[in-house]
């Protein structure tokens, strides 16, 4: 066949486009700059590990509990297993790489503290997921009557189907302790007013169930419901409360356009307790979320609440604005917002803040003026914030926030001296204000050194007290990590509090009332984690190195200087 000169340079033509075009592909696909993506922390997204061919894609998943210690008294554990970068698995091998389905750590130190923590998983499967977990941990103490027990068993089962996922999560806490804040005399059994400060336990059991769905472009509409059931009890010498609480909620999501997205959270929340009274909470939050230029994005909705019990009802809207700009490209974002929200407040919620206070829910009428308020009262707040996050350079990041709040009921606990001896708290209910000055600041250099500091400056202005009980103007948090070649993980970890004040109402010694300073407070820890082999590793912590007996409440001193070893393992 003949071509014509015309049809030849038409065909060079289009041939020397297909390069370039395929040139200009090229040179995109093998980019690979570092993405540092603007954030507190800052998190650094580092050079991909490209392979020429498809990576397997049945990753396997697992999500591990969040587990909690006790706050008061306290020991702090140690490091957690490390994560090893997981690298990609090429097509054509047959074999995959192999998994543990479990996870053990068991330590003991002074003050006769075992700890025992078990975690087993399931491992590939396409159609379910499920895990289990137990935590043990307890210490004799070093004073009359501070021994504990912490206690915590959980799982979760998932099933995956190809349009939705439905889940079941269920657990059980359990918490025993004495209320030891008391003078060593009244402890004294030969003391004509000796007090026993008995065993309590505090225990809760919930039990979840929610169903998402499975999106399959961006113009979906997402949704994720549930239900789910709390039984707490918080056991004394003198009552046994129980408070159920039941919550059934969901989140919708919905992006129309490619810009606008489109948020909804609701739920019907019921608490009932055994004092008894009745509370009911329906949450309807809509949110609209728009970003009208790269460098330009803002939020716009409201929190709202209907709210009845026993004694009230109501129906309380807060506002919710934020925008966030980009003053500098990948480097600095400034953002300034205004919230607000009614926080719930319960037993298991107070208790589980500071777990000496009164579990019947009493409040000091006194003080919060209002005597027919039952139990713990609901914090309604709203707050306006501005600042500045961002990075300095690819391995320094900062934030700077300012917060001003106005809060009405806000808690605070005071000392029950009439009927405790000061042994419990008694929450009080109080308006006030808080101004809060935050700076924080990330370094982190390849995975070897990692560094953090957070640091508070807070300004209380409390309506009927001069000073916010219990509450420091000033804290401080330092931690480390450093790396030895993937083998010794070294770690810091140091706490400043400057003083504070609890307030006394003594019928006897101080009827009036009056405030008493607490000193400030140096928590310094320091631990190393020992990879043996892939499977073995060895710990070492040593907590309150400066055997400071501070009271993070008052009238309660925490551990001394205290030492804690042991081996993580896989099976």
């Amino acid at each position: 066949m003949k071509y014509s000169t015309s049809q030849i340079g038409i065909f060079a033509f289009v041939l020397c486009l297909l390069g370039s075009l395929n040139k200009v592909a090229a040179q995109d696909t093998l980019r690979s700059d570092n993405i540092v993506l603007i954030s507190t922390p800052s998190v650094v997204i580092a050079n991909a590990i490209k392979e020429k061919t498809l990576p397997n894609p049945e990753i396997p998943s697992t999500k591990a509990p969040n587990l909690s210690y006790s706050n008061v008294p306290e020991i702090r554990l140690g490091i957690k297993p490390g994560i090893n970068q997981v690298k990609p698995i090429l097509i054509g091998s047959n074999s995959y790489a192999k998994l543990k389905n479990n996870y053990t750590k068991l330590g003991f130190g002074n003050y006769s503290s075992p700890l025992i923590e078990f975690y087993l998983n399931s491992l590939r499967s396409r159609s379910y997921h499920g895990n289990v977990f137990f935590k043990h941990y307890s210490a004799k103490g070093d004073e009359a009557y501070n021994n504990f027990s912490d206690n915590q068993l959980g799982g979760e089962v998932k099933r995956f189907f190809k349009k939705s996922t439905i889940s079941m999560q269920g657990g059980y806490q359990r918490n025993a302790f004495h209320a030891y804040g008391l003078p060593d005399s009244l402890t004294d059994r030969n003391n004509p007013f000796f007090i026993d400060p008995a065993k309590r336990i505090l225990s809760t059991f919930s039990l979840s169930g929610r169903m998402s769905n499975v999106p399959y472009d961006s113009a979906s509409t997402r949704y994720d419901i549930g239900l789910t059931y709390y039984l707490f009890n918080g056991s004394t010498f003198i009552a046994d409360p129980k408070e159920h609480d039941l919550l059934i909620d969901g989140n919708f999501s919905k992006l129309i356009q490619g810009i606008h997205h489109v948020e909804l959270y609701t739920g019907l929340n019921v608490v009932s307790n055994s004092y008894p009274f009745t509370r009911t909470y329906f949450r309807f939050n809509p949110v609209y979320n728009l970003s009208i230029q790269s460098n330009l994005h803002m939020k716009l909705g409201i929190n709202s609440t209907y709210y009845k019990d026993d004694a009230s009802s109501g129906f309380y809207p807060f506002i919710v604005m934020d925008t966030r700009y980009e003053l500098i490209p990948k480097k600095t974002i400034s953002f300034i917002g205004i919230t607000g929200d009614m926080i719930k407040n319960t037993n298991r919620t107070i208790l589980g803040e500071n777990r000496f206070t009164d579990p019947a829910g009493s409040v000091n009428a006194a003080l919060t003026g209002n005597v027919a308020q039952p139990a713990f009262a609901n914090t309604r707040y709203t707050q306006m914030y501005f600042g500045l996050k961002g990075n300095l350079s690819s391995t320094l990041g900062y934030l700077i926030r300012y917060n001003y709040r106005t809060a009405k009921n806000m808690v605070f606990f005071i000392n029950d001296y009439t009927n405790s001896r000061g042994a419990n708290f008694m929450a009080i209910a109080a308006d006030a204000k808080v101004t809060t000055l935050t700076g924080e600041i990330n370094y982190q250099f390849s995975e070897k050194i990692r560094l953090a500091a957070t640091g508070n400056i807070y300004g209380y202005k409390v309506s009927g007290l001069s000073k916010a009980p219990q509450l420091p103007t000033t804290d401080l948090r330092i931690n480390g990590t450093y790396n030895i070649g993937d083998k010794f993980l070294l770690k810091t970890d140091i706490y400043f509090m400057n003083q504070r004040y609890a307030y006394i109402a003594d019928p006897i010694a101080s009827p009036i009332g009056k405030f008493e300073k607490m000193k400030s407070l140096l928590d310094l820890n320091l631990g190393i984690d020992y990879r043996y082999s892939k499977t073995v590793s060895l710990f070492l912590n040593v907590n309150n190195i400066t055997a400071n007996r501070y009271m993070r409440w008052y009238n309660y001193r925490v551990y001394g200087i205290n030492v804690h070893g042991g081996l993580a393992f896989t099976l």
